[in-house]
């Protein structure tokens, strides 16, 4: 498991977006330049965002993006899902030519890890970031 670039630039962006007073609108190059992130590549992902309504777009002369939803709802498990897809601990179980008791105590201790993970960032919302 680990966190791609477009999953950490959307968590900078949620996070900037929840700084801001409630119905404030923000331009997308604001964002990019705070972070001095691509604004093509963070554009792509704010489009993702709002197709799960973390955030809602405004367009035009003033537009830009706003927090949908409230910062103690949003989890950080939520947004890497939304950006990367499911969260696994990577076990290639396959690997082994055949199952044996190490390949099985292996594979339940990423299992474990896994839970622990998702546990995890279930429990840290945006506002714990703020």
């Amino acid at each position: 498991m680990g966190l791609t670039k477009a999953a950490v630039y959307g968590i900078y962006g949620l996070v900037y977006l929840a700084k801001q007073p409630k119905d404030k609108v923000v331009s997308l190059s604001e964002v990019a330049s705070m972070f001095n992130l691509p604004k093509k590549f963070l554009a792509k992902i704010f489009q993702m965002l709002a197709k799960v309504g973390f955030v809602t777009s405004y367009r035009g002369i003033r537009g830009g993006f706003r927090l949908n939803r409230l910062k103690d709802e949003i989890t950080l498990k939520e947004i890497i899902e939304c950006i990367q897809g499911p969260i696994h601990f990577l076990f290639l179980e396959n690997r082994f030519a055949r199952p044996n008791a190490v390949a099985y105590k292996l594979k339940e201790i990423c299992q474990e890890i896994e839970g622990f993970c998702h546990n995890k960032l279930e429990s840290v919302t945006l506002i714990d970031l703020v």
